[in-house]
């Protein structure tokens, strides 16, 4: 620094004195000093002595000569300098107003109150000499001088900037006039250097001016009273020293502008004028009138950030985070506080631009939750729209995204983003929401282009009846459809398709569950614009068979002719579902049913398949054609397909009798008595009491003849025919002439040959007619037949009476014999081995003889009493079991008892009592006889 009496001295970083010394005579003022760089560690000091009358003194010094080698020493100023050059301005009477160096201190510039500017040429670092010229005259003191590179040098004046070439001669006229009206007062201009470009900076009271060498550049206002410019930190930052009076009193400000950024940066009032600002130690010193030495220090970034996010001056803060090394993350926490003030202050559109540059720190729900009113949609709209982009967005999101759309009536977005995601990433939203909501929103053909776009064919269905009431468009998109994805469709939509075209889904239906179905792959749903809705209506006949809706459909062509429906195909190209799925569609839509069940039996028949959905089908039918006759005025047409139905199923075999039961009961049900008995004869005939039931419908139904052929053909099985058709016939006159009494006489002959009635009851049965028409002549064969065949067996039981005398006389006379009389031996072998007898001998009366051994190895032993004849054995034991027997039954009265109480026949089962001794009590017919 410089002293008032031309003394420099030199001071460390903590502003302790190092050494100073006399630069300059007592009469010079130190106006200018600078550091100089020499290069190879050489730094010199450029000072600048000034005194009216003489010309300037500039001086190097060689500082670490001044401050090392010499430090202690008394400096001499006419001596101990490196180089000194002396500028001359005429008289010497007008002082210097700025100075200015070359990077390489090669030219100098100096600039007078007189409107002169110097400019000194040499190598002063090297003590070279120098020569000097005036490259400038004007009749305003100059200002400013500033060197652009070492060929340019801008000059200011009170009211005008220009250019002045430094080589050649220019006789003191500018090379360009860069402003003519408008100038910079002293210290009010400097270089700043930007992306390595110089431009000239000038302030005035309005703001700043930027010039380069060709004019006028940008500006930066800032309407303040300027006392002095001084740029540094490579050109970002400028300190403004600016003056303001106010009732005789001036005050000072010192302001660090962020040129960058365009903000205040600093700001502070001080009590006096800067006499000098400049750079050290990387800081900013300002060293003012009053002694004073400032120290300005850049605050540390995180610091800076700070300070402009409590004043909220966020859109700087902001520039300064991305300019500056700071984390990704607290540039956005930045971004977010901006946007939360922003919309506090109901700036909603600038808000949600920060909200979007934060998306990644989190926290979107909050934001989300900021916007959901309607009118702020369109913002949320954007947000949601960059969530997107970024990949960051939920299958939330996306659904929020596509309701806002709907809500902003922006179908076409809509579809682009639907159009965008893959058909597998079904995932990516709400479906169901979005859908639903254009549906809503009445963009129909936009939900289904959704529907189809996911596989959702239920749904694009229901959109096109529901919504579109295009019922055609329906049938010919499903149409369209695999097997599997037309199976579902059909079974959510078939009652009203069968209710729009009852023809046309009977058809599919027909080829779906017949397997003739194959896609039609023409149509695309996409490229259909919907122009008719509710006015759509189809006609259609009323068919009753299949066969009359073949020829319907194919316009009077065969079965053959119809392509892909109802022709016949090789096979079926996939495993046909079974129709019983399908059967509770045909609610109130009976005669298409008839049709469908009639094209399914038909199909079985051409191609085969499951012999249980076949029967199902067949059952069905056969319900569907008696519920039609009970239904229709023309009963008789459909109880004539009921009958050819049935006659089909009784040409096939493997129908149950539970099967059969339930065509029967159907019959029962809708009266339709010839079913039932065509069904009993193709039930299973070994059922009990099946004729009885084929008898009972074939007299309801008032088949007499029929019924006499059930009587005939079971009657072997079921003899209760014959008395239930004896009485049957006998009951009425008309029915008895109707059946005739020839075949009434084939029923009594039956009655007498299977003993079924008695006379007595037979002529009680026809004596019930009251009429009389039952003559007894119909009888008299039976009764004459009946005596013959009693007297018959009276003989013969007269007979079997004596023989069984004869016998009994005969046993008892040869168990008296054995009792009482001895008996000759006449046995010569044993009747055990066959061997010759030999003693020991042993003789029963039954006239056996053994061996002694024989009897031993028999396992019996001859000193035991008891001994009984091996062969006679088992006979004697048969004879004590019926002795039991008969005992048992005599004790029993109580089995007796119920015997005749459960017995139609009780005369039968008393004399079978009888005849097993349970009449009388138990008593010994014969004592055993001797053993030997």
């Amino acid at each position: 620094m410089a002293s008032k009496d031309a003394t420099i001295k030199f001071a460390d970083s903590s502003f302790q004195l190092v050494c100073s010394f006399h630069a300059y005579e007592p009469t010079y003022t130190i106006t200018k000093l600078c550091y100089i760089d020499g290069g190879n560690g050489v730094s010199f000091l450029c000072s600048v002595g000034e005194t009216q009358g003489q010309p300037l003194s500039v001086k190097l010094w060689d500082i670490a000569k001044i401050v090392g080698a010499k430090q202690g020493k008394q400096i001499d100023f006419n001596s101990d300098y490196h180089t000194l050059c002396l500028v001359s301005n005429g008289s010497n009477n007008y002082p210097l107003t700025c100075f200015s160096n070359s990077a390489d201190f090669s030219v100098l510039a100096f600039g007078f109150a007189n409107g002169s500017v110097i400019l000194v040429r040499g190598d002063l670092l090297h003590d070279r000499g120098s020569r000097q010229r005036v490259v400038y005259q004007s009749e305003e003191p100059v200002t400013g001088v500033h060197f652009k590179d070492d060929s340019l040098l801008y000059v200011t004046t009170i009211s005008k900037v220009v250019t002045i070439a430094t080589s050649g001669r220019n006789k003191g006229k500018p090379e360009r006039i860069l402003e003519d009206r408008q100038g910079a007062d002293i210290n009010c201009s400097d270089i700043a250097i930007k992306d390595g470009r110089k431009s000239l900076i000038v302030a005035r009271q309005e703001g700043l001016q930027f010039y380069n060498s060709k004019g006028r550049t940008n500006s930066l206002l800032i309407d303040v009273p300027k006392k002095r410019l001084y740029s540094f930190g490579d050109g970002r930052y400028i300190f403004l020293l600016t003056s303001n009076t106010s009732n005789d009193f001036t005050t000072h400000s010192m302001l660090v502008l962020d040129t960058i950024d365009k903000f205040v940066a600093f700001s502070r009032t001080v009590a006096s004028s800067a006499i000098e600002v400049f750079t050290m130690w990387e800081d900013l010193y300002v060293f003012t009138t009053d002694g004073l030495l400032y120290k300005l220090h850049e605050k540390p970034f995180d610091e800076k950030l700070d300070i402009l996010v409590q004043r909220d001056l966020f859109s700087t803060a902001i520039k300064l985070a991305h300019e500056g090394s700071i984390d990704k993350e607290e540039v956005m926490k930045i971004e977010l506080q901006y946007g939360d003030y922003l919309y506090e202050r109901g700036e909603s559109s600038d808000a949600i631009d920060h909200y979007m540059n934060c998306i990644e720190l989190g926290k979107t729900n909050e934001v989300i939750q900021k916007y959901k009113e309607s009118s702020r949609i369109p913002y949320l709209t954007r947000y949601l729209e960059k969530m997107v982009e970024l990949g960051i967005s939920t299958s939330d999101h996306v659904t929020l995204l596509l309701c806002a759309y709907c809500k902003l009536k922006q179908d076409n977005k809509i579809h682009d983003f639907v159009d965008s995601i893959a058909s597998a990433d079904s995932a990516t939203f709400d479906l169901d929401t979005v859908i639903n909501l254009c549906r809503e929103s009445g963009y129909y053909m936009l939900a289904a282009f959704i529907a189809k776009k996911f596989n959702l064919p239920s749904v694009v269905v229901d959109i096109q009846l529901q919504d579109l009431k295009s019922p055609k468009l329906t049938m010919r998109y499903i149409k369209g459809l695999n097997i599997d994805d037309l199976l579902r469709v059909l079974l959510d939509n078939v009652k009203a398709l069968l209710d729009k075209l009852p023809n046309e889904s009977t058809q599919l239906l027909i080829d779906v569950f017949t397997g003739r179905y194959k896609p039609d792959t023409s149509f695309d749903l996409d490229q259909v614009s919907i122009t008719s809705s509710a006015t759509e209506k189809v006609d259609h006949p009323i068919l009753t068979s299949y066969q009359q809706f073949v020829t319907f459909m194919s316009g009077g062509a065969t079965e053959e002719a119809i392509p892909n429906g109802g022709g016949i195909i090789a096979g079926p190209t996939y495993l046909p579902p079974r129709p019983k799925i399908i059967f509770q569609c045909f609610v109130n839509h009976p005669n298409e049913f008839v049709i469908f069940l009639e094209a399914c039996v038909q199909s079985y028949d051409k191609f085969g398949g499951n012999a249980k959905d076949k029967k199902d089908i067949m059952v069905t039918l056969y319900e569907m054609y008696l519920t039609l006759a009970s239904d229709s005025d023309d009963r008789s047409q459909w109880e004539a397909k009921a009958k050819a139905l049935l006659q089909t199923i009784q040409k096939e075999n493997g129908w149950t009798l539970e099967e059969n039961t339930g065509l029967l009961l159907l019959s029962t049900v809708s009266d339709f008595n010839e079913g039932e008995i065509l069904i009993r004869e193709i039930a299973d005939e070994s059922s009990e009491g099946f004729g009885l039931d084929l008898f009972r419908s074939a007299v309801m139904s008032e088949n007499y003849a029929k019924s006499y052929e059930i009587i005939e053909k079971y009657g072997d099985k079921e003899p209760d025919l014959y008395r239930l058709g004896l009485s049957i016939y006998t009951a009425n006159e008309q029915v008895y002439k109707t059946v005739g009494e020839e075949r009434i006489t084939n029923i009594i002959n039956h009655i007498e040959a299977n003993k079924l009635m008695t006379p007595l009851e037979l002529i009680k049965q026809l004596s019930l007619s009251n009429n009389g028409f039952v003559k007894l002549s119909l009888v008299k064969g039976y009764l004459l037949n009946y005596i013959r065949r009693q007297k018959l067996e009276i003989a013969n039981n007269t007979k079997l009476i004596k023989s069984y005398r004869e016998d009994s006389e005969k046993i008892e006379k040869e168990i008296y014999d054995l009792a009482h009389n001895s008996k000759t031996v006449n046995q010569a072998r044993c009747s055990s081995c066959g061997q010759p007898l030999d003693f020991p001998v042993i003789h029963f009366k039954c006239s056996h003889s053994y061996h002694e051994h024989c009897l031993t190895s028999n396992g019996q032993h001859t000193n035991e009493e008891g001994m009984v004849c091996p062969r006679c054995a088992s006979q004697n034991e048969t004879m004590e079991v019926v002795k039991e027997q008969q005992q048992e039954v005599a004790e029993r009265n109580d089995t007796f008892k119920a015997s005749l109480e459960g017995s139609s026949d009780r005369f039968k089962v008393m004399m079978g009592f009888v005849g097993r001794g349970g009449m009388e009590s138990a008593r010994v017919l014969y004592e055993p006889l001797p053993e030997h």
